[in-house]
Formats: C-alpha cells, sequence, structure tokens
C-alpha cells in the first residue's frame, strides 16, 4: 500500500466528550522525563498522565512521588509492552471514550501536541491511530502509512512507535500489545492489527515531535538485534505474523 491521504470517510460526532490520556514509560533519565512532564503541564490538552516506572533510581524515584501531574505506577522489570498495557488498562476505567499517547520520555513536543492529535485522529472512523511529523516530511494532510519507521528518519520510514496516539475503543474491543515480546515489536503488531481489521494509522502535519533519543531503554541498535532479547521478540512476533510488517488492509 502505498503512502496516501486521508480521505474523510465516516466523520465522527460523538456524543461524549473524548478524554486525552498520556502513558509513558521511564527507568532514570531524570532529565528527559521532567522536561517531557513539564512540557505536558504546559500545554494541557490531557486528562490524566499515566507514569509507568520501570526501576528508577532513588533521585527519579524521589521526583516521581514530589511531582503533581501524573499517577505513577511501579512497573519495575516490565517490558515495554506490559507497560503500554498497564497504562492503558488505567486510562480506560472510565470508560472507551478516550484518547491514549503513548509517548518515551525523550521527546520535544510541538505546539498544542494532544489537542492537535486528538483533532486528527478522531476525523474519521477507520483511521484508528495517529503520530506527529518526526522528520519534516511533507505532507498536505493526514497520511496514511503501513509500516513502522524502524529506525529511519528521512520522510520514508512509516509511524513511529515513540509518539502515537490510539482511540481507546481500540482496546475496548480487547487488542492488547504483545507481551510476549519484551521490548521490540509491539508496534509492528497493533499497525498489522489494525490493517488486518480495516482501520488505519497515520501521521498528521498538524503538530510535530523532535526524538531526541537516550531514553529508550533497549540500547544501542546493532547491539540489540545480536541480543537474546531482540531474537526471541522476533521469534514471537513472525511466529504470529509470518510475513512480518507488511499486511495488506481490508478494502
Amino acid at each position: 500500500m502505498k503512502n496516501k491521504e486521508y480521505a474523510l470517510v465516516e466523520p465522527q460526532t460523538p456524543t461524549l466528550r473524548i478524554r486525552n490520556y498520556v502513558v509513558i514509560p521511564v527507568k532514570d533519565q531524570l532529565e528527559m522525563t521532567e522536561n517531557l512532564l513539564n512540557q505536558l503541564d504546559r500545554q494541557g490538552g490531557y486528562d490524566g498522565i499515566i507514569v509507568l516506572d520501570n526501576g528508577s533510581g532513588e533521585e527519579t524515584k524521589k521526583y516521581l512521588e514530589e511531582q503533581s501531574i501524573a499517577r505513577v505506577i511501579d512497573a519495575e522489570g516490565a517490558g515495554i509492552h506490559r507497560m503500554w498495557n498497564m497504562g492503558m488498562e488505567i486510562a480506560l476505567e472510565r470508560g472507551s471514550a478516550c484518547n491514549i499517547t503513548f509517548l518515551n520520555n525523550d521527546l520535544i513536543l510541538g505546539d498544542n501536541f494532544i489537542k492537535n492529535l486528538a483533532t486528527a485522529l478522531r476525523a474519521g472512523h477507520r483511521l484508528m491511530a495517529i503520530s506527529p511529523n518526526y522528520d519534516g516530511r511533507v505532507i498536505p494532510s493526514t497520511t496514511i502509512y503501513d509500516r513502522i519507521c524502524a529506525n529511519r528518519y528521512d520522510g520514508t520510514g512509516g509511524v513511529p512507535g515513540f509518539a502515537f496516539m490510539v482511540k481507546g475503543e481500540w482496546f475496548a474491543d480487547g487488542y492488547r500489545f504483545p507481551e510476549e515480546c519484551m521490548w521490540w515489536f509491539g508496534d509492528n503488531d497493533i499497525l498489522n492489527s489494525m490493517l488486518k481489521n480495516g482501520y488505519f494509522w497515520g501521521i498528521t502535519p498538524n503538530t510535530t515531535v523532535d526524538h531526541i533519543g537516550g531514553g529508550g531503554q533497549t540500547g544501542d541498535w546493532d547491539a540489540y538485534m545480536a541480543s537474546p532479547v531482540f531474537k526471541t521478540d522476533a521469534a514471537a512476533f513472525y511466529a504470529k505474523w509470518p510475513r512480518g510488517i507488511f499486511v495488506q488492509p481490508v478494502a
């Protein structure tokens, strides 16, 4: 499927107010975590922030205990997909009429970040996830992509796993990130699942994000690809999706 602009079919006019939640897994990198929370606090647009603390040290734990804008959940030893699921389940406690944004902590957010993502996401029924423009690609309107960026930041890489918003209805219908994959392939899995069921993931030009790097817990890309954890994650993913990260969407 070639990248294409999103046709605004079946526009949604929800009768319920759509709440916005933010899910942020962290482990130390205190300056980055504090910076991201400060950005969100200044911008607003959210109904709740959920921080999953994957075993931070004393300094970060002290900061997380003292800050007042986020709910902090102990997630020591959990993989990224377990943390995403934990945060998502908390977000759904008040019902499925919500948008859930999943963020790394190593980000510089564009203006009106949550508000702009939510507006783009709710533009049509078949658009189920949205990401900001992370590499300056030129797109005139929300554009559909059928692949994950996979470390490509040149306008050709697809959608990013470090900053994306999903409709709560998608999770209320039963989807969960694959916890059999510890650190990798969860963004591939959710994209494949959406495409298989006739839904789409797009990038909006109306807000941006700068992925400054350094906050991820998976380490150097080449080293990680050679690690036993990567091999285990890859085996679990390809057992479920033998054709890899590219599946044809339902017409």
